[in-house]
């Protein structure tokens, strides 16, 4: 038995050694080498390509979405909506359980979600949530036992939605 090991690992020293020489050798190569016969691009084309550069590194902060005051969207309209939006996501007998209205920092500090830098901490959402085993995940399905939505209470558009096990 220990003859047999001495001579499987005697053969894949070198293997490892040669796989290892390969690799600091040759790289593999992500990108096709260049070509001495392309000609250099003309100035104009430079000057084109920089100014672009420039102009999309400048990035400015939207202006996030301020409390409104009113005029709101109704209830039952929101509500509607938010069952619509957990019937496509599979929702099981979806049901609005509980509509509330409160500031949109309120909400995802209820929920304890990430929040959009579009939206100001204080404008008024309706949070909608529903009871009812959902499924979300594009790699990795994962079901859970109700969804909430986030609307915005002034134009009704679906700012976030998500899923929990929790009430």
């Amino acid at each position: 038995m220990r003859a047999r090991v001495r001579k499987s690992a005697a053969y894949s020293v070198p293997v490892l050694i040669f796989c290892a020489v390969l690799i600091w050798i040759g790289p593999p190569r992500t990108t096709p080498a260049a070509s001495s016969s392309t000609a250099a691009p003309e100035p104009e084309e430079t000057a084109a390509q920089e100014a672009a550069a420039r102009a999309a590194g400048e990035f400015e902060d939207p202006v996030p979405l301020l409390a409104t005051g009113g005029p709101y969207r109704d209830a039952e309209e929101i509500r509607v909506k938010a069952l619509e939006k957990a019937a496509s996501h599979g929702a099981e007998n979806p049901d609005a359980e509980s509509i509330r209205f409160m500031t949109y920092g309120e909400a995802v500090e209820l929920y304890h979600t990430g929040w959009s830098t579009r939206i100001d901490l204080g404008r008024e959402v309706y949070v909608v949530s529903v009871p009812g085993r959902v499924t979300v995940g594009h790699h990795v399905a994962v079901s859970y036992a109700r969804s909430f939505y986030i609307f915005d209470a002034s134009t009704g558009e679906l700012i976030q939605f998500g899923a929990r096990d929790l009430p």
